[in-house]
């Protein structure tokens, strides 16, 4: 029976309505879904799939995965509806980074969560701007930034810039 898959492979059309399979290796190329594009089944096609793709078990992906079309310039991507939902957790392991590189820098990229962070947090500059800014919008009914020191607030910013500091102070500079 492969040989006959392979010869109407080769030689002809090969039509499946259904197939279940437990394992199965593809060595170039494959594509599942529709299309009446001839040039999509081009050398550079691994996996196109068209459609809904669920998957029971674990996905392992070498290399780079990219979503929406790599030669994309800042107003494709803006206009782009292409979008990657997580729904659980996002694990970024032994040292993986999240880099959100915006070369155009047009665009403010927002994390919206409860960061909490195990080991050190250092932020640096090279001189091209502000190293660190934070923006309190309602200073009105929330203070701009607290330090705390095992649950204890200890230094803290509040509205207009009202300073409260809980401890003792030192100065190696004058104070203005």
């Amino acid at each position: 029976k492969v040989i006959s898959i392979e010869n109407m492979l080769e030689y002809g059309n090969f039509t499946v309505n259904e197939m279940n399979a437990k394992n199965g290796v593809i060595q170039n190329n494959l594509m599942v879904g529709y299309t009446d594009n001839t040039t999509d089944l081009c050398d550079n096609l691994v996996m196109d799939v068209s459609g809904s793709t669920l998957f029971h078990n674990q996905v392992q992906i070498l290399g780079d995965t990219i979503f929406g079309e790599k030669s994309s310039n800042a107003e494709d991507v803006s206009n782009n509806d292409t979008n990657l939902f997580v729904y659980g957790d996002l694990r970024i392991m032994d040292g993986g980074n999240i880099i959100i590189e915006d070369v155009c820098n047009t665009t403010i990229t927002e994390l919206r969560t409860e960061v909490k962070i195990t080991d050190s947090l250092d932020i640096s500059n090279d001189g091209t701007s502000v190293a660190l800014i934070v923006n309190q919008l309602y200073t009105t009914s929330e203070d701009i930034v607290q330090f705390r020191d095992n649950g204890v607030n200890v230094f803290t910013i509040g509205s207009g810039g009202k300073t409260l500091i809980n401890g003792d102070v030192s100065m190696e500079s004058s104070l203005e």
